[in-house]
């Protein structure tokens, strides 16, 4: 079984009315993992990924569990013909990338959201610089 960041369960909270037999549990979970994937290859310069599973001790953190639910959940609505347009995403998928999107730094910029575990770039120059006495500069690392 592949790993996953959230339930089936949690992913049907989200759906609106009834759901039909064509989305089973194992259609869902399918939905989750190809969202895992998507979430670890977003994430993959910034963190180490994969995150820990929704099973694990300790689970995925809240915001990743957050993120792939609606992303899931988005899937299924896709998978039932529920989506407004095939060209719009869904409310639920375009509040998610966002928060994804906030997880990585632009250009030049911090992350607006971090998780523990951040392995992004730097904020500052972390070396050492010193000057000869000969007035010749020397960078140091």
């Amino acid at each position: 079984m592949a790993l996953l960041y959230t339930t089936a369960e949690q992913v049907q909270a989200e759906l609106p009315g009834d759901l039909p037999t064509e989305l089973s549990t194992e259609v869902i979970e399918g939905f989750i993992e190809d969202q895992g994937r998507r979430i670890d290859a977003f994430l993959r310069t910034c963190y180490q990924v994969p995150f820990p599973g929704i099973s694990d001790s300790p689970p995925t953190p809240a915001l990743i569990e957050r993120i792939c639910r609606r992303l899931a959940a988005a899937d299924c609505l896709r998978f039932l013909g529920r989506a407004l347009r095939e060209d719009e995403p869904p409310a639920l998928a375009a509040e998610a990338m966002g928060d994804l999107q906030a997880l990585v730094p632009g250009d030049r910029l911090a992350p607006r959201l971090r998780l523990p575990g951040y392995q992004g770039p730097a904020p500052v120059y972390q070396g050492e610089l010193s000057r000869s006495d000969d007035g010749d500069a020397d960078v140091l690392d």
